[in-house]
């Protein structure tokens, strides 16, 4: 894990490789988790919730997999909110704003598990690469979570010793290039 802590001194950054157990971070009593839709991120939301933590899963949409998992514990445990756009950084703030303000929440942790991978990507040469692809590959996985976390900020929605979290991948390291492809999306989890 790689930690620093922000300039106002509000909320610490770490970067995880997706191996390492998120659970061994202290008891947070409420949890804001993005890509909560996927495999990982609804994972992450039982983990939680069974800790008893307060977790606010946020997708972009396509929410059956962890709304089947709210299923699981009280009605209040997991609160899903749709719509976020990590693709388009200009509208985090008025997503803040209109989906989440209202909520009331300080988090504790936030976990930025939210990213994108295109598969054309993988067989493509470099030559061949398209620049819209992997400007939204860094877009996406690795500008909008911070500003997301700065619209946070803003918002006051931060817990005075919140934690922020990256999840990154494997293919974001040096180690695992042997392999080539995927060139803007191995950046954007190294970066």
């Amino acid at each position: 894990i790689f930690a620093y802590r922000c300039v106002q001194g509000s909320c610490l950054f770490a970067f995880c490789s997706s191996k390492i157990l998120l659970s061994r971070l202290l008891k947070m009593p409420t949890v804001l988790i993005t890509g909560a839709n996927g495999s990982i991120g609804c994972e992450l939301a039982k983990l939680y919730a069974k800790r008893g933590d307060k977790v606010v899963a946020v997708c972009r949409h396509n929410t059956e997999l962890v709304e089947q998992a709210k299923g699981e514990f009280k009605a209040d445990q997991i609160t899903i909110v749709k719509g976020l756009e990590l693709d388009k950084p200009h509208t985090l703030g008025e997503f803040i704003g209109k989906n989440m303000s209202e909520m009331k929440h300080k988090y504790d942790l936030v976990i930025h598990n939210a990213g994108v991978l295109f598969p054309e990507d993988g067989s493509a040469k470099l030559p061949d690469l398209a620049a819209d692809k992997i400007t939204e590959s860094l877009t996406t996985n690795a500008v909008s979570p911070l500003l997301l976390t700065t619209e946070l900020l803003k918002h006051n929605m931060l817990a005075a010793h919140a934690k922020v979290v990256l999840v990154t991948s494997r293919m974001g390291s040096i180690d695992d290039n042997g392999s080539g492809g995927y060139y803007g999306y191995r950046m954007s989890k190294c970066a």
